[in-house]
């Protein structure tokens, strides 16, 4: 699912769901700035898989280049021209259908890095391929839930780590933020600071956290400036 689907899922609530995280997250700052949204809870399901068996079976390709110029330039791939399933293929709005030949691969570590070559050359592609009947009944499945947004009385201006206090200590997650968002971005990792926090540590009038923001917070606590 790359497109966030929201359905109902009682009188008071809704449910979304969404892989990609850069559009939950999107969409997760767009609700927190409704004054309806009273909380929101993410639930995270993952099973373990210890029977689920995948298959690649065909490479749809979109290219200018022949088919045996394919199969030359990206050998490392082992592809094999498939006639039979180009009908297949373009049905797909693609132009032509390899196989694997898994024997011919020497190095099974290249294969990402030519792939990503195909595409930087130009040519578009998509895999067809098919699981075994198990993969659809996990044998363990984890849930966990995490709020992470609820709505209080008032925005606490500076307060990035919703500890109830403003200090030096929400400059430094601002700066972390800003310096190290892989790490410390919304929902990148247990370190990373809240949908709320987020909200609260914007202080400078400018979209999104930087150090900007930081600066105004150090200057609030040291007394510096008399409001954010």
């Amino acid at each position: 699912m790359y497109v966030p689907v929201i359905t109902k899922g009682s009188d008071t609530s809704y449910i979304m769901q969404a892989v990609r995280p850069d559009y939950r997250n999107a969409l997760t700052k767009l609700l927190i700035s409704q004054n309806c949204v009273e909380k929101i809870v993410n639930h995270y399901e993952s099973y373990e898989d210890t029977a689920n068996y995948y298959s690649t079976d065909l490479l749809f390709v979109s290219t200018d280049m022949s088919p045996e110029e394919i199969e030359e330039k990206y050998s490392a791939l082992g592809l094999i021209y498939d006639e039979s399933k180009n009908k297949d293929a373009q049905n797909a709005d693609f132009d032509y259908a390899f196989k694997f030949n898994m024997s011919a691969i020497s190095d099974r570590s290249k294969i990402y890095s030519e792939l990503k070559k195909m595409r930087s050359d130009g040519c578009d592609f998509t895999f067809l391929g098919y699981m075994t009947e198990i993969a659809f009944t996990p044998q363990t499945t984890y849930n966990s839930y995490e709020i992470i947004y609820e709505k209080a009385s008032c925005i606490l201006r500076g307060d990035a780590n919703c500890d109830g206090n403003v200090n030096i200590a929400d400059a430094v997650l601002v700066m972390q933020v800003a310096t190290n968002p892989d790490k410390y971005a919304q929902g990148k990792s247990e370190f990373s600071i809240s949908a709320q926090g987020e909200i609260n540590a914007d202080v400078d009038g400018k979209a999104g956290l930087t150090n900007s923001d930081a600066l105004l917070i150090q200057k609030y606590k040291l007394g510096l400036i008399d409001r954010l």
